[in-house]
């Protein structure tokens, strides 16, 4: 039962954020309320990796990228990628968890 109830609420969670960030941009916007506090990304500061997949049609580059200009982070802190693959092989992918993801790793350490 718990199980159930768990995932019936991530799925609204999950439901709410796409209708929220997608399709409605209020956290782009500034709309976005969590918690009872509306989001700033511009609170964002510290060194960001914008990652995407060449073939990701669930995330285009464009707003991915786009999202630098949304942050407070400085642009000379934040490094974008464009990677082989599609929006779950950037996580699961063989081939981008071995060539990829260890450079997120060396950049983030050197930008701490």
């Amino acid at each position: 039962m718990l199980v159930r109830k768990s995932n019936r609420f991530t799925g609204q969670v999950v439901s709410a954020g796409n209708q929220n960030n997608f399709k409605e941009t209020r956290l782009a916007k500034v709309e976005f309320v969590a918690l009872g506090k509306t989001l700033n990304l511009t609170s964002i500061t510290c060194p960001t990796y914008l990652l995407d997949g060449e073939s990701d049609d669930i995330t285009p580059k464009e707003q991915v990228f786009a999202a630098k200009t949304l942050f407070g982070t400085p642009a000379a802190r934040i490094m974008e990628r464009l990677a082989p693959g599609g929006h779950i092989g950037l996580f699961m992918g063989s081939s981008t968890l071995r060539e990829v993801w260890p450079g997120i790793a060396r950049w983030i350490n050197s930008a701490t």
